[in-house]
């Protein structure tokens, strides 16, 4: 929950709640906090409009995504009893599946140093057949039959 006196704080110059499971209204207070230069209330379960002041208005929509928000800076449709959820943004959910850059990158990792590792053999082995085929060779000039 974001706390009523929030907009007390005045001076307050970064805000990220992101990923913090809110359930609720964002407060209007907010809207009073004029020294806000970055704010991320993404991915949480907000609802409702935000709040209407100049200082909100100006931060991206990606700062509210993953919420059930409407008004200004996103545009979404509204109905008789309030919002009509758009949850193309929500996490998880969309036109495409959500790529988990993580396991992605593990996956990439282990494949490069597999590749890594069986070049390494495969140089080491070159190099021992090269070494004993340069003793044998040098061998027989050394010792004539």
């Amino acid at each position: 929950m974001i706390p009523k006196k929030i907009g007390d704080m005045k001076l307050l110059e970064s805000l990220d709640f992101s990923r913090n499971q809110l359930s609720c209204e964002i407060r209007s207070s907010i809207s009073s906090l004029t020294f806000l230069s970055y704010l991320n209330l993404s991915f949480n379960n907000l609802s409702g409009r935000i709040p209407t002041s100049t200082q909100l208005q100006s931060f991206n929509a990606s700062c509210f995504i993953g919420n059930k928000l409407c008004g200004p800076p996103i545009s979404k449709n509204y109905n008789v009893n309030g919002v009509t959820p758009d949850n193309r943004y929500e996490e998880g959910k969309g036109d495409r599946p959500e790529v988990d850059w993580f396991y992605l990158c593990m996956a990439l990792g282990f494949a490069a140093a597999c590749t890594d590792y069986v070049l390494l053999l495969d140089s080491v082995v070159k190099y021992q057949r090269y070494k004993w085929n340069y003793l044998d060779i040098a061998s027989k000039f050394e010792y004539p039959k």
